[in-house]
């Protein structure tokens, strides 16, 4: 064997390791993405179950607060909408952590008060801004508090 083949076999097997070498590094990068979104994941939902008697507390007491105010609707219009502010911003955070009916009551909840909240584009009104329209949001907050109890249930179970 000539200097010059020995040379070649060795510039072969270096191209060689350093494909091998900049694959696994691909690789690696790959677990780690997927190490990363398995942590977030298992992190969102630790906060939440630890945080699901809290929630509870606040949907329902929310939903209290909005049916004693649509007792008056036109005179507290302005108090309502702060709350429906409020109650938005609480299902952002349960929906970051339920899961399968939870999920599914608190999205329903949450395109409700979108719909609310609408504005249309030629008149400052909103056709939806109406007594029914907060009665449902306030049906599904009613649903969302008694979903949190199975929720609760189901997490002194273990599942």
């Amino acid at each position: 064997m000539s200097i010059e083949q020995v040379a070649n076999s060795a510039n072969t097997t270096t191209n060689m390791l350093s494909d091998i070498g900049s694959l696994a590094s691909i690789v690696g990068l790959i677990v780690t993405f997927v190490t990363f979104a398995l942590v977030w994941g298992i992190k969102n939902r630790f906060f939440f179950r630890s945080n699901v008697e809290d929630h509870k507390k606040n949907i329902s007491d929310m939903s209290s607060e909005l049916s004693s105010l649509l007792s008056n609707f036109t005179e507290n219009k302005h108090d309502i909408d702060d709350l429906i502010a409020r109650v938005d911003v609480e299902l952002r955070v349960i929906e970051s952590g339920a899961k399968k009916d939870l999920l599914a009551d608190v999205k329903e909840a949450r395109q409700k008060i979108k719909q609310y909240r609408k504005k249309s584009l030629f008149s400052s009104s909103n056709k939806y801004q109406t007594e029914a329209t907060v009665r449902e949001i306030k049906t599904s907050l009613s649903a969302i508090a008694a979903e949190f109890e199975y929720v609760k249930k189901s997490l002194m179970v273990g599942k």
